[in-house]
């Protein structure tokens, strides 16, 4: 009986070990990939509050348009980080570089790689960018928007951005039945309320202002203070020039933080 019982168990060991592998490799490689699918939404978070901070900052677009910071957004935080040596460049973007491995074109996080070594994003269009502006429904709001209509400010009353950043992610195919057909897509929204006051420069920011709001801006007033007859009473008062009322013209700054931008030191008054 004994001898019977010892031969009946043979092989019960390794029986066992296959059941267990069965069962532990899928779940190690599960956890394997819900690392990385985390990280892919940690990104997405990322990148939909950057893309709504950068539309509050630029509510007209004029510096930064709808494609240009969709594209800022993919090559600033769903490409490798040791891209371009780790630096920011002036409006990022993703063209000529591609998720594929081992190209010279190649640029993807190297976290997001499957088993088998193939991109867990397809193309960096699959990242998508959404931004769009609502106003701000609010009660504590509405004496701001009666005296933008009392004064006629003109004042933008969309303040409320919303930046949607949504990732289709590549299907496993090394996974199991139905894991790997999930098409999943993995998103972040952000919503801020910003100030969409902002204007695209001196000429707009002129526009918003007239004589309901600043009376210095009244039709003929400024002509008469920046008069001969006005400066030269006020370079006998104060030998200084006269004050220029109702004056808006662009303000100096560095030139590292506007590159690109021109600077006339006799520009008109808008």
């Amino acid at each position: 009986m004994k001898r019977c019982a010892a031969k009946s168990q043979r092989g019960q060991a390794m029986s066992e070990f296959i059941a267990a592998m069965a069962l532990i490799v899928p779940l190690v490689m599960g956890v394997i990939y819900l690392g990385k699918y985390s990280d892919i939404k940690h990104q997405a978070i990322q990148a939909s509050r950057y893309a709504a901070l950068e539309r509050a900052l630029d509510p007209s677009g004029s510096h930064e348009s709808d494609p240009i910071l969709t594209e800022e957004t993919r090559a600033r935080f769903f490409t490798d980080g040791s891209l371009n040596g780790g630096n920011i460049r002036f409006q990022d973007s993703t063209a000529g570089l591609t998720t594929t491995y081992g190209t010279n074109s190649s640029s993807l996080n190297p976290l997001w790689s499957q088993m088998n070594g193939r991109p867990m994003l397809n193309q960096y269009s699959d990242v998508s960018v959404t931004v769009a502006q609502q106003p701000i429904d609010s009660t504590f709001l509405a004496p701001v928007d009666a005296s933008n209509t009392l004064f006629q400010l003109g004042l933008n009353g969309n303040g409320q951005f919303a930046a949607n950043v949504e990732v289709r992610v590549a299907n496993i195919a090394d996974l199991p039945a139905p894991l790997n057909n999930l098409n999943l897509s993995i998103g972040a929204t952000t919503v801020m309320a910003g100030d969409a006051w902002n204007a695209g420069g001196s000429q707009d920011e002129a526009n918003h202002f007239t004589f309901a709001s600043v009376p210095a801006r009244a039709p003929g007033l400024r002509q008469l203070f920046s008069s001969a007859p006005v400066q030269a009473m006020m370079q006998m008062i104060s030998d200084s020039n006269g004050p220029q009322i109702g004056c808006v013209r662009p303000d100096v700054v560095p030139s590292a933080t506007a590159p690109g931008a021109q600077y006339n030191a006799n520009d008109t008054c808008y």
